[in-house]
C-alpha cells in the first residue's frame, strides 16, 4: 500500500491533505463538484490503516447508493488491495439491514417480519380508516374517490418516520406545542396589529422580543421568522413582508381570535398521531414493516439497548459519511447513535463530506439543515473547504456559480469563513463552450439535439463522453425516437409501470377470463376477442372471424364456438382454456401462471441450498395435450437473439409482476381471481408497479439521465434539455395536512433553492461543453444579470424531415442491439453462491445455459414443494436460536411449530400438499426438539449472511448464507441443515448416480462455506475446522444423522482444487462465457470431467 498511497497523497492539494491527515475528532469537508472527494475518502481510509490506529473492519463508510459504495470500494482496492473488502462500506439502509440481521434479538421481539408493499400499506391504512368514528376529522370519504385523507396520511407517516419520530414521540411534541401555544397566542393577540402599516414595525419588534423570551422551540422559530420579515421590510422599504407574514403564519379560530395557524392544525395532527400509532400496531400484528421502519428500528434499538450501542461503537472506531447534505433526520439520528459514547467527550472520529449546493434529495426526506448545523452536533469540529476543481473548465464553473449563488439558504451565507468559488485546476481540458439555445417547438429542440450528438460522434467523440440530462423521465422518452432515427447508441435506465407492459397485461387479461370460467354461469365473452388476438397463439384473423360469425349465428358463447371450430388449433385452445379455468378455481395461482406461461415442464434449479429436491414440483394435469406458447414467443432462444433488449426488459417486468403477486396477502392462498383484485387495487390507490431495467445498445453509448441519476458522474459534453420554468422549477401539489414550524418534515413543495441546486448538479456534470436547450419559457435563473454571456445561436436542423421521422418512429422498436452489452449489466456486481456454483456445474439439467436462464436472467417460476418445506424448517430452527439468545431460555415447542406453520403458509402450496408438509414438519420438529434441544444454544451464530461481507478469493466475489456456526473455542464448525434423505458416510457404496451427485454438491457447499468465513470482512480471523451436514429428518434412536467433512491435510488438495474451480466458474460467469456441455456424459463422471476442463482452461 505504501508506494501507491504516497504517490497518490503527493498529488493532493493542501486542503485535501488536511482532510486526509485529520483522522481524529469530528471533521466536516465541504466538497464542491469535481473537487476529488472520492479520492480523498479513499486516501483517508488508507491513512488510518497506515497509522495503525485501527483495522480495516473498524472503519465504517456510509453513502446513499449501491453505485457510490461500489465505486468507493473499487478505488480503495486500487489503493490498499484486498483490505478494501474488509472496510465496512454500506448504504444507510444496507447498514441497518445488516445490523438487524446480525442482532435479530434486539428487533421486532425477535419475530421474523416481512417488508410491506405499497399496496399492503394502503390496504392496512384503509382498514384503519374504516374503523374511524363517524365524522372523524380525517375520515371524510368521497363516494367514488374514497377517503380524502388516506394518501395524505400515508405520505405524512413516511415523513414522520424519516424525521426519526415514533408515534409516542410525535404525540409528545404535539402536546409540548399545545402547551406553548397558550402563551404564544396571547403574545400574538397583544402585539399583532389588525391592519399592517408603517407603524406596525415597532409592534413586530416587540412581538419578536417576547416570542424569544418564551424559551420554547416554537417561540424561537416564530421569532426568527418575524426577524426575517422585518429584515425584508427594511430592505424593500415596504411593509408588504409583514403583511405576508401575517397571512402565512396566522389565522382565526372558531371564536374569531387571531392565532397561529399551526395551532389550528393541532386537532388534525393529533388524529394523525393516533392513526400513525394504529398503523404501527397493525404492521406488527401482520408481521410486517415498511421501508422507512428499517433505520428507525435501529435508531430505537441503539437508544434502548446499551449493549448493542456499545458493541457497534467499539467496532466502528472511524466513521465517514459521504453526501452528508442528503441525510434526513432519522439518518442523522443513526449517526449520532453510534458516535454518542461519553468517552469521546463530544469529539468522536467522524468525518462527513458533502456540499449543500448539491442537496437534491429533499423528495426522499433529506434535511439540508444537517450540514448547516453539523458544527453544533460535536465539539471542536474541523471545517475544510475544497475549492480546487479537477473536472471542469473555469467557464463552466463560473456559469454554474452564477446560477447557484441565486440561492439563499447556503453555507456561504450561514457560516463565516466559508467561500466556495471553485477554481479550475485541470489544464488539459479543451476550451469548450456554453450554448443556451431557444427553439420554437419540442420537435425542433429534440431534432437539433440528435443532430448535434450525431455530429460529435462523427467527429470521433466517444459516445460515453456525451450525456443528455433531463429533469424527468418523460423528457428523455421524448428524445428516444430522434436518437433512434439517426442510429445513435444510447444507454438508459428504463422506469415503467409493469401493468402497462403488453406481455404482462396479456397475462392479467387471461387471469380475469379464467376466473370467470366455472365461477359463474357466464364466462367473460367480452375478453375473448382480445385474448385470441394475442400474438403468441399464432391464430389467423380469418380463424378468429369464423369464431365470431359462428357465435353470432348459433347464439352461443365464443368459448363454445371455439370448441366447435374447424381449426384444430382454435379448438384445442378452447378446450385448454375451459380445463384450465375449471382447475383455476381450486389450484394455487402460481401453478396456473406456470401453465399459462408454458413453464410447467421446465427443469427446476434452486436459488438456495434448501432446494435439494428439484423434481417434486406439483404439476397440473389437464386432459388437453397443450403447452402454452407464451414463453417460447417472448422468451425463446430466437427472441433473445432477435432483440436482447426487449427480452431482458420483458423478463424483468414479468419477474417484478410475479414477485409482487407472491408478496400479496402473504400467508393466504391466492387463486386466479385474486389477480384482477390485485391489479384493480393498485389502480384504485394510484400505485404503480415500477420496473427499472438497464437499456444499452452497446458498451459505447450516449448516456440518458435524470439530474438526480447524473449526480456523481461527469462527461465532456452535456446537453441539459427542456430547461423550462414549468419543468425545472414547477411547484408541487398542495398539502391537505401540514406540520408545525418546529417539525419541518414535509418533503413535497420544493423551494427556489431546491430548484437551483438540481439545475446546478446538471450543469456541473460537464467538463468543458454545455448545451442548455428549451422550447418554452426558459428557467428564470438563466435571466439573472450575473449570468455570463453564452452562445445563443443554434445551427439549423440540416434534415427537416427528421422531425417527421422522429414522430413516425415513436412507437417503433429500436434497431438491433448488442446482446453482450445488456448481459454485462447483469453481472456488474455479481457474486457467486454455492447454489449458483452447483447449478452452473450441473450438466445433467442443463448446466451453464440453464444457469443463464434461471439464475442470471431469473425466469420466474413457482417454488418447489421441497424449497417451501425446507425454508419453513430452517425458519423454525432459526427462530428457536434467536429466541434462545433473546430470552436466555429455550422457547416452547409450540412456538417453534407455529413459526414453521406460518412460514409454510407463505409458500402457498396446494391445499392437500400444505397439509401433508405441515404434518411432516411438525413430526420432524417435535422429534428434533426432543433430541437436540440441548444443542440449541444462544451463543451459536445462525443464518449468517455474507452478502455484505465482500468475500473475495483470487479476484472472485463469493456470497452465501450459513445455517449455523459453532465456536468450539479454537476454531469454527459450520453446520448446514438438510431436509430430505440423509447420508451417514461420504462414500456410500449403495448410493446411486443421483445421490452421488448430491454428495458431490454437498462437499462443494461446505468447502465454499469455509472460504466465505476465512475471506470475509468481519470473521476472517476464524479458522473453519469442520463442515457438518445435519439431516433433520433422519432421526434414528437418540440421534440426528450427521455427516462431517474435516478440513485437514487429507482434504487440503481437494479444497485447493475446489478453490480453483469456484474462481474459474466465477470468471466464466462475469465474462458471459457459458460453455456448451452437450458432449459430456450426464453422470457424476461427466460433471467431474467438466470441472477438470474448467480448471485446466480447455472449455
Amino acid at each position: 500500500m505504501d508506494t501507491s498511497f504516497e504517490d497518490r497523497y503527493k498529488k493532493l492539494n493542501t486542503a485535501q491533505k488536511k482532510a486526509v491527515d485529520t483522522i481524529d475528532g469530528p471533521v466536516m469537508v465541504v466538497a464542491g463538484p469535481g473537487s476529488g472527494k472520492t479520492e480523498l475518502l479513499s486516501l483517508r481510509v488508507g491513512n488510518i490503516l497506515k497509522q495503525g490506529t485501527a483495522r480495516a473492519y473498524n472503519i465504517l463508510c456510509l453513502t446513499f447508493t449501491e453505485t457510490a459504495a461500489h465505486n468507493m470500494r473499487a478505488r480503495l482496492e486500487s489503493l490498499i488491495g484486498p483490505d478494501a473488502y474488509r472496510v465496512a462500506i454500506y448504504t444507510f439502509h444496507g447498514f441497518c439491514t445488516d445490523i438487524i440481521g446480525r442482532y435479530p434479538e434486539y428487533f421486532y421481539n425477535a419475530v421474523h417480519v416481512q417488508p410491506a408493499s405499497d399496496l399492503l400499506q394502503s390496504e392496512l391504512l384503509e382498514s384503519i380508516f374504516e374503523r374511524l368514528p363517524h365524522k372523524h376529522i380525517l375520515g371524510s370519504k368521497h363516494p367514488e374517490l374514497g377517503y380524502s385523507y388516506l394518501k395524505e396520511v400515508q405520505s405524512k407517516i413516511k415523513d414522520i418516520k424519516k424525521g426519526g419520530l415514533t408515534p409516542a414521540r410525535f404525540k409528545e411534541i404535539l402536546s409540548e406545542n399545545e402547551e406553548a401555544f397558550a402563551r404564544l397566542n396571547t403574545i400574538l393577540a397583544q402585539h399583532l396589529p389588525e391592519r399592517i402599516g408603517k407603524g406596525s414595525i415597532e409592534a413586530f419588534e416587540a412581538m419578536r422580543t417576547e416570542l424569544t423570551a418564551t424559551d420554547t422551540t416554537l417561540g424561537y422559530m416564530y421569532a426568527r421568522s418575524t426577524e426575517y420579515a422585518l429584515d425584508a421590510c427594511e430592505k424593500s422599504e415596504k411593509t408588504t413582508p409583514l403583511s405576508d407574514w401575517k397571512t402565512d403564519t396566522t389565522g382565526k379560530d372558531e371564536a374569531g381570535n387571531r392565532v397561529f395557524k399551526d395551532y389550528l392544525l393541532l386537532p388534525k395532527l393529533y388524529a394523525l398521531a393516533d392513526i400513525y400509532a394504529m398503523y404501527q400496531e397493525a404492521l406488527t400484528r401482520a408481521g410486517l414493516f415498511d421501508y422507512e421502519d428499517m433505520i428507525l428500528q435501529v435508531v430505537e434499538a441503539l437508544a434502548q439497548h446499551t449493549s448493542l450501542r456499545t458493541e457497534l461503537e467499539e467496532l466502528y472506531q472511524y466513521i465517514m459519511v459521504d453526501e452528508f447534505q442528503d441525510t434526513n433526520n432519522v439518518q442523522l439520528s443513526l449517526i449520532k447513535g453510534i458516535t454518542s459514547n461519553p468517552v469521546h467527550e463530544g469529539k468522536p472520529n467522524i468525518c462527513v463530506v458533502g456540499d449543500d449546493d448539491q442537496a437534491v434529495y429533499k423528495f426522499q426526506g433529506a434535511e439540508i439543515s444537517n450540514i448547516h448545523n453539523f458544527k453544533t452536533f460535536y465539539q471542536d469540529v474541523q471545517t475544510i473547504v475544497l475549492v480546487e476543481n479537477y473536472r471542469s473548465t473555469q467557464k463552466v464553473l463560473d456559469f454554474a456559480r452564477a446560477i447557484v449563488v441565486q440561492g439563499v439558504n447556503r453555507l456561504e451565507t450561514k457560516l463565516d469563513g466559508i467561500r466556495k468559488d471553485l477554481q479550475a485546476k485541470n489544464t488539459q481540458l479543451p476550451a469548450g463552450d456554453i450554448h443556451v439555445l431557444p427553439f420554437s417547438t419540442g420537435e425542433e429542440e429534440y431534432a437539433y439535439i440528435a443532430q448535434e450528438v450525431k455530429k460529435l460522434l462523427n467527429a470521433n467523440v466517444p459516445p460515453e463522453e456525451i450525456a443528455l440530462i433531463a429533469r424527468e423521465h418523460k423528457q428523455l422518452i421524448a428524445l428516444l425516437p430522434y436518437l433512434d432515427a439517426l442510429h445513435i447508441p444510447y444507454t438508459y435506465m428504463r422506469k415503467e409501470n409493469v401493468f402497462d407492459e403488453k406481455h404482462v397485461a396479456e397475462l392479467i387479461t387471461l387471469c380475469r377470463f379464467l376466473a370467470s370460467v366455472g365461477a359463474s354461469q357466464f364466462e367473460r365473452d367480452d375478453l375473448l376477442p382480445e385474448i385470441l388476438a394475442f400474438p403468441f397463439w399464432g391464430l389467423s384473423r380469418l380463424s378468429i372471424w369464423n369464431v365470431a360469425e359462428y357465435a353470432k349465428r348459433e347464439n352461443v358463447s365464443w368459448l363454445e364456438a371455439m370448441r366447435k371450430s374447424d381449426d384444430v388449433q382454435m379448438r384445442t385452445l378452447g378446450t385448454f382454456l375451459i380445463e384450465l379455468g375449471i382447475a383455476a378455481q381450486t389450484t394455487p395461482l402460481e401453478i396456473i401462471l406456470d401453465t399459462l406461461i408454458g413453464t410447467k415442464d421446465m427443469p427446476r434449479v434452486g436459488e438456495s441450498p434448501d432446494d435439494d429436491e428439484q423434481r417434486d414440483m406439483f404439476s397440473l394435469s389437464l386432459d388437453t395435450d397443450f403447452t402454452s406458447p407464451y414463453k417460447e414467443y417472448y422468451f425463446g432462444k430466437n427472441a433473445f437473439e432477435n432483440n436482447a433488449s426487449s427480452y431482458i426488459h420483458f423478463l424483468s417486468s414479468l419477474r417484478v409482476f410475479m414477485q409482487a403477486l407472491r408478496d400479496y396477502k402473504e400467508g393466504e392462498g391466492l387463486r386466479v381471481s385474486d389477480v384482477g383484485r390485485f391489479v384493480d387495487r393498485h389502480i384504485e390507490y394510484n400505485i404503480a408497479l415500477i420496473n427499472e431495467t438497464p437499456f444499452a445498445h452497446n458498451e459505447h453509448a450516449v448516456s440518458l439521465l435524470t439530474s438526480h441519476k447524473a449526480k456523481g458522474l461527469e462527461f465532456a459534453y452535456v446537453f441539459v434539455v427542456s430547461v423550462h420554468d414549468t419543468i425545472w422549477a414547477g411547484k408541487g401539489r398542495r398539502n391537505l395536512l401540514s406540520f408545525p414550524i418546529n417539525l419541518p418534515l414535509t418533503t413535497t413543495g420544493d423551494d427556489e433553492d431546491d430548484f437551483i441546486r438540481l439545475f446546478y448538479v446538471a450543469l456541473t456534470r460537464a467538463r468543458h461543453t454545455l448545451y442548455i436547450t428549451h422550447h418554452k419559457s426558459p428557467l428564470r435563473f438563466l435571466s439573472a444579470p450575473t449570468i455570463p454571456e453564452t452562445s445563443t445561436q443554434a445551427d439549423p436542423v440540416e434534415k427537416p424531415e427528421l422531425i417527421a421521422e422522429g414522430l413516425q418512429v415513436y412507437h417503433a422498436p429500436p434497431f438491433a442491439h448488442d446482446e453482450l452489452a445488456l448481459l454485462k449489466k447483469l453481472v456488474e456486481n455479481y457474486t457467486l453462491s454455492p447454489t449458483h456454483l452447483n447449478n452452473f456445474l450441473n450438466i445433467i439439467d442443463g448446466g451453464p445455459m440453464l444457469f443463464l436462464e434461471q439464475n442470471l436472467l431469473r425466469f420466474p417460476q413457482s417454488k418447489t414443494v421441497s424449497s417451501v418445506y425446507g425454508t419453513a424448517i430452517h425458519k423454525a430452527l432459526e427462530d428457536a436460536h434467536v429466541l434462545m439468545r433473546k430470552d436466555g431460555k429455550l422457547p416452547p415447542l409450540e412456538t417453534i411449530l407455529e413459526s414453521f406453520r406460518k412460514e409454510l403458509k407463505r409458500g402457498r402450496l396446494i391445499d392437500f400438499e400444505e397439509e401433508k408438509q405441515r404434518a411432516r414438519g411438525e413430526q420432524i420438529l417435535t422429534g428434533y426438539y426432543t433430541l437436540k434441544k440441548d444443542a440449541i444454544r444462544g451463543e451459536h451464530i445462525v443464518e449468517l449472511n455474507f452478502a455484505k461481507q465482500h468475500v473475495v478469493v483470487d479476484g472472485a466475489k463469493f456470497t452465501g448464507k450459513i445455517d449455523k456456526i459453532i465456536d468450539d473455542g479454537e476454531t469454527w464448525i459450520v453446520v448446514d441443515l438438510k431436509t430430505g434423505k440423509g447420508f451417514s458416510e461420504w462414500d456410500d457404496p449403495k448410493a446411486k448416480d443421483y445421490s452421488e451427485i448430491k454428495l458431490h454438491n454437498y462437499r462443494h457447499q461446505l468447502m465454499m462455506y469455509k472460504l466465505l468465513v476465512e475471506h470475509s470482512r468481519d470473521y476472517s480471523t476464524h479458522v473453519v475446522s469442520q463442515g457438518v451436514l445435519e439431516f433433520v429428518e433422519e432421526q434414528e434412536g437418540k440421534a440426528v444423522t450427521e455427516l462431517t467433512l474435516i478440513f485437514d491435510q487429507n482434504t487440503q488438495q481437494e479444497l485447493e482444487r475446489f478453490r480453483k474451480l469456484a474462481v474459474k466458474v466465477y470468471e466464466k460467469i462475469v465474462a458471459l462465457d457459458f460453455p456448451d456441455t452437450t458432449d459430456y456424459p450426464k453422470t457424476l463422471d461427466g460433471i467431474i470431467q467438466f470441472e477438470d476442463d474448467l480448471i485446466a482452461g480447455v472449455v
